[in-house]
């Protein structure tokens, strides 16, 4: 069971963030390819594992997170209004 709800999780996080970035799938399609020959992912002391989680975490903040955190900097840099007064933020 613990396969099938990892290759589930996995298919669909890189489908969420192929929303956002085109390049996922063909690091996904490297990623199955090189699992398929090696079983370097169930190390877990291999480097690839290493590599492999760093990718994901990057692409992941570039399509998830980074949009979320630009929007609320824009937010936060607008003057506050309250009770039909502005309040400056300094």
């Amino acid at each position: 069971h613990g396969l099938v709800v990892f290759v589930i999780g996995l298919l669909s996080y890189f489908l969420k963030v192929q929303k956002n970035q085109p390049y996922v799938m063909p690091v996904l399609f490297a990623i199955l390819f090189s699992i398929s020959y090696e079983s370097w992912l169930s190390a877990s002391l291999n480097p690839y594992t290493s590599v492999f989680f760093i990718i994901v975490t990057i692409i992941g903040y570039q399509a998830i997170d980074a949009p979320v955190l630009e929007e609320e900097k824009k937010q936060a840099s607008q003057p506050l209004e309250i009770a039909g007064k502005q309040l400056e933020v300094t």
